[in-house]
């Protein structure tokens, strides 16, 4: 997994406009982007009881600004076959198309 290096830094950054980035003077990343979001990632499996689960929060940050204009928090559990792996993929699949069509309905409010 790779991050462009405009994000790898301990700043948040916004984007600001479509050639403008922005890096917050207040709010910082708890620890390197790129570990953080690989560790998440690894994270995103099947456990005993056949569930594959992505549970989380995202938010709506309008360009230039540090403050969200909305944040969601979400739970989404598919049951897959935990020793197969082409159900636990088609779950982890199913699960970010729903945080997808999450994000994209929110947007269209």
């Amino acid at each position: 997994m790779h991050l462009p290096a405009v994000l790898e830094r301990q700043e948040i950054v916004s984007g600001r406009g479509p050639n403008e980035l922005t890096l917050s003077n207040q709010h910082r990343w708890g620890a390197p982007l790129e570990e953080m979001t690989r560790r998440t990632l690894t994270q995103f499996q099947s456990d005993a009881a056949r569930r594959v689960v992505l549970e989380g929060t995202w938010s709506l940050v309008p360009a230039g600004s540090d403050t969200p204009s909305l944040t969601r928090n979400v739970l989404f559990t598919q049951t897959a076959s935990p020793t197969s792996y082409d159900d636990q993929v088609q779950a982890m699949s199913r699960n970010v198309g729903r945080l997808a069509d999450d994000i994209a309905s929110a947007l269209a409010r």
